[in-house]
C-alpha cells in the first residue's frame, strides 16, 4: 500500500462499527457478506478482503473487484449516511 509521508492509518472496524458510525443498517445478507470479507490484517489485504480504518475513515479493499462489491452494497444507503467514508483498493506491485 502506498501512502503519503506522514499519513497514519489507525483502527480495525467491524461491519457493525461501520454501520453505527455511518448511521445505517444494512440487510442481514449484506452484513454476512461483508463479515466474510473482513480482514483483520491492515497490510497486504488479500484480493477478496477489506479492512476498515477508524482514522481516517477509510475502507481499504484488496482489489478493485472487492472495492466494487463493497461500493455496490453501501451506495444504496448513501443518502442515509451521517458521515462520509472513503472506499479504496490497494494497487499491487504486479498490477501497476
Amino acid at each position: 500500500m502506498e501512502h503519503r509521508l506522514g499519513t497514519v492509518f489507525l483502527g480495525n472496524l467491524s461491519v457493525q462499527q461501520i454501520e453505527k458510525r455511518l448511521g445505517i443498517e444494512i440487510s442481514e445478507n449484506e452484513r454476512l457478506k461483508l463479515k466474510n470479507m473482513h480482514c483483520n490484517n491492515a497490510t497486504d489485504i488479500p484480493e477478496n478482503k477489506w479492512h476498515c480504518f477508524d482514522m481516517p475513515f477509510v475502507l481499504m479493499c484488496g482489489s478493485k473487484e472487492t472495492c466494487q462489491i463493497v461500493y455496490d452494497i453501501l451506495k444504496k444507503y448513501s443518502s442515509k449516511m451521517e458521515e462520509e467514508i472513503r472506499i479504496e483498493y490497494e494497487v499491487k506491485k504486479e498490477d501497476s
